[in-house]
């Protein structure tokens, strides 16, 4: 009898070992039938990344690189000092010190310097234009007032 002990209770424990493990595989499928999507991998779904279901053309998503921000050009200062304002009714008339060459500059409304137009004429002040830039010239203050 103790020779018949040893076989059962080795068939008892395999008996034991697949009921365990059947009850294992059991609730994997049961928890697969629950959720369907459970049994898809994730690199099965690497065609889904590179061709979006939603897109028209269904092509590879590529991020659009942002063009470079353009350049601005600030616009070259005049080197040019308002010293003087003559008004007059037919043509009035500004004195400018060029403070690049230390010179004496006398300019009437329309005409140019150094690609500078003067445009207005003012009591304090003088407007001038290279292309689309305007810039205004003030006369100093004095110190005291």
């Amino acid at each position: 009898m103790a020779r018949t002990m040893k076989p059962l209770a080795q068939i008892a424990a395999t008996l034991l070992a697949i009921a365990l493990n059947a009850g294992h595989v059991a609730a994997a499928d049961e928890h697969a039938a629950l959720n369907p999507l459970a049994a898809i991998t994730l690199d099965s779904l690497a065609a889904t990344r590179d061709q979006p279901l939603f897109s028209r053309n269904r092509k590879v998503y590529r991020p659009v690189q942002a063009a470079p921000a353009p350049t601005v050009v600030m616009p070259p200062v005049p080197n040019l000092s308002l010293v003087g304002v003559v008004l007059s009714d037919t043509s009035p008339l500004i004195i400018l010190i060029d403070q690049t060459l230390k010179t004496q500059v006398r300019m009437r409304e329309g005409e140019t310097y150094n690609g500078w137009t003067l445009k207005r004429v003012e009591p304090l002040q003088a407007i001038i234009q290279n292309g689309a830039t305007e810039f205004r010239l003030l006369l100093p203050t004095a110190k005291g007032s």
